[in-house]
């Protein structure tokens, strides 16, 4: 890797916590005269940074990356997409959304074909320097109720509070309490990015154990307070493996401190975990059974990347900004978009993708390991959100731990 390549790596990676952005609002945004954000063309910074990475990388990665091309698989994959783009009903959402895809085809490209044994502490790193920053934003947030704004916004902060439209609430105590968001479009994509350096934290072996423990702590800690239901089930999950692979003499100290965070945070997060649940489940439910019915009419190409939202207001009797939702659940919401056609290309990808995660776990490298986590947890998230398909960072941090389970980076030391 060229020095220049490697300034832009770690560009791209400290800007993936960065929401900053350019957002366009032409007509295919809008949906019966309703602005819809996930329809938005957005230039981001870190698009800014992967495209100065690619022309500084296509000169030594062009053999290879034309080999890529020239692979039946992508020739099968592009294909089907662009057809389903011209016979979705707007073809320019759907042409946006694949000129995305292949952003992203290169991101997991790059991290395949670049990644390195020595790069493996820098990136954790960076992420463990990230989460603890976003873990500051959000502890400020959350107890003053609202975004912090000034610089944060250059940071792409959305500005909000409890009474804002769409924000991420739930009832205590006969009131609305805001979730942070960090500088992420959502608590949920936040969380999921402090689960990365969590999971590398915990797994590696880190030679200043004191502040290893003060960082995981933090981050434990923020993840607690994002009240993402399923990344905080997760990170229990992942904490209950580590101490059972780790540990086998847990200390009474340490039954002691973990008693003492349950009493401490019990009640709020039962309020949280009970107070929603069931209008959530509710709303999932309708979304996945619109999902269902226009896969069934368009069973082969699918309604054409980006375009579920153009059927979906169809279905909703009140129509409000906050109903159009993607279907929450990244399988279905890829195969009414693509089709059955379409689902091979994912489901083939899925399969490769997790024999090598299988092969990783039993290579007993650490590194591999907490990237195996990572992805099984994309994986489970996606039966419950759609992040992973529809918002930026998602998207990035779902790539980056596609194409990390590709390396070897073992034979690169």
């Amino acid at each position: 890797m060229k020095f220049s390549e490697l300034i832009l790596f770690l560009l791209f990676l400290t800007s993936i916590p960065v929401q900053l952005g350019k957002h366009f609002w032409p007509t295919l945004s809008f949906v019966n005269g309703i602005r819809v954000d996930y329809l938005s063309p957005t230039l981001y910074f870190s698009d800014i940074v992967l495209l100065f990475l690619f022309v500084a990388s296509f000169s030594r990665l062009k053999k290879t990356l034309w080999s890529l091309i020239k692979k039946p698989l992508f020739i099968y994959s592009f294909t089907v997409l662009l057809i389903g783009c011209f016979l979705s009903l707007n073809p320019y959402a759907a042409f946006l959304k694949l000129v995305k895809l292949l952003e992203f085809l290169f991101l997991g490209f790059y991290t395949v074909k670049t990644f390195s044994f020595n790069f493996k502490d820098k990136y954790i790193y960076i992420l463990t320097l990230g989460g603890l920053t976003q873990c500051i934003i959000l502890f400020l947030q959350f107890f003053s109720q609202h975004s912090l704004d000034g610089v944060f916004y250059y940071l792409g902060e959305r500005t909000i509070g409890p009474g804002s439209i769409g924000a991420a609430v739930f009832p205590l105590n006969n009131s609305l309490v805001m979730r942070p968001y960090g500088t992420f479009p959502h608590p949920n994509v936040l969380a999921f990015y402090l689960l990365f350096p969590f999971t590398y934290l915990l797994f590696s072996n880190g030679k200043n154990k004191t502040i290893k423990v003060i960082a995981i702590t933090l981050l434990f800690f923020g993840i607690i307070f994002t009240f993402s239901r399923i990344v905080i089930l997760l990170s229990l999950l992942i904490l209950i493996l580590h101490f059972y692979l780790k540990v086998r003499r847990v200390r009474k100290s340490l039954l002691l401190l973990c008693l003492s965070f349950i009493l401490l945070f019990g009640a709020l997060l039962f309020n949280r975990f009970t107070a929603s649940f069931v209008s959530d489940l509710t709303l999932r439910n309708d979304l996945l059974k619109i999902g269902v019915s226009e896969f069934i009419k368009h069973p082969f190409f699918g309604v054409g990347l980006n375009n579920f939202f153009y059927h979906e207001i169809f279905y909703q009797k009140d129509i409000m900004p906050t109903l159009l939702q993607p279907v929450h659940n990244i399988y279905v919401l890829w195969l009414v978009e693509t089709g059955i056609l379409g689902g091979i290309v994912a489901l083939i990808l899925l399969r490769k993708t997790f024999k090598k995660a299988i092969q990783k776990i039993k290579s007993k490298d650490n590194f591999y390991i907490s990237t195996a986590i990572l992805f099984f947890s994309a994986l489970f998230i996606g039966l419950f959100d759609h992040y992973l398909l529809t918002l930026q960072q998602g998207q990035l941090l779902l790539t980056i731990s596609i194409g990390l389970l590709w390396t070897n980076i073992r034979e690169r030391a």
